[in-house]
């Protein structure tokens, strides 16, 4: 993106998800979930497992690498 607090407009969404068909988008919908996160919160930590795809719609994250235990 052309910079760090673009985001991503209802047409993106829908490029990422274009190869998708009316079913699918369906499905991925049923099986979606809306969260909210307050500052300070954290969505997934290092080392979790899961197969769990997160698109943020709204405000930004902060990645942090853990490197010898900081």
């Amino acid at each position: 993106m052309a910079n760090d607090t673009q985001r991503l407009s209802r047409k993106d969404l829908q490029a990422i998800f274009s190869e998708l068909n009316e079913k699918d988008l369906k499905t991925l919908y049923t099986c979606s979930e809306i969260r909210g996160l307050t500052t300070g919160d954290v969505l997934i930590r290092e080392g979790d497992t899961g197969q769990t795809v997160y698109v943020i719609l709204e405000g930004e994250l902060k990645i942090i690498k853990d490197t010898n235990g900081r």
